[in-house]
């Protein structure tokens, strides 16, 4: 018997998921939230006074992570505002969705665009 201890070659690190990050935008009624729940593996709300966050999030694989977050329905109208949010949280960019059985709601969303 021998004292030498068993020598393993190190593991490899993993490398680390990256992470985008995307505004969705758009509409009242367009679909925002529906659209999150639909395609995210985990979803939550989370509340401010006055004002209400929705996250999603799906693992696309072992390098991806998709992350969206719908702001409160009261400032997605205001684009310097969206842009601010954008800067802030690092997001890679945004969704713009917009309900196309509902023309009345195509000027906002010209407006946004």
């Amino acid at each position: 018997m021998t004292d030498n201890p068993v020598v393993r070659p190190p593991r490899p690190r993993k490398k680390a998921a990256k992470v985008l990050k995307l505004i969705v935008t758009g509409a009242p009624r367009s679909g925002k939230s529906t659209f999150i729940r639909s395609v995210s593996q985990y979803t939550e709300w989370q509340a401010e006074p006055e004002k209400s966050w929705f996250f999603g999030r799906v693992r696309v694989d072992d390098t991806l992570i998709l992350h969206f977050i719908e702001p409160p329905a009261q400032e997605q109208f205001d684009f310097i505002w969206l842009r601010d949010v954008i800067g802030r949280l690092q997001a890679t960019g945004f969704i713009l969705m917009l309900n196309s059985a509902r023309p009345q709601s195509f000027a906002p969303f010209i407006s946004i665009f």
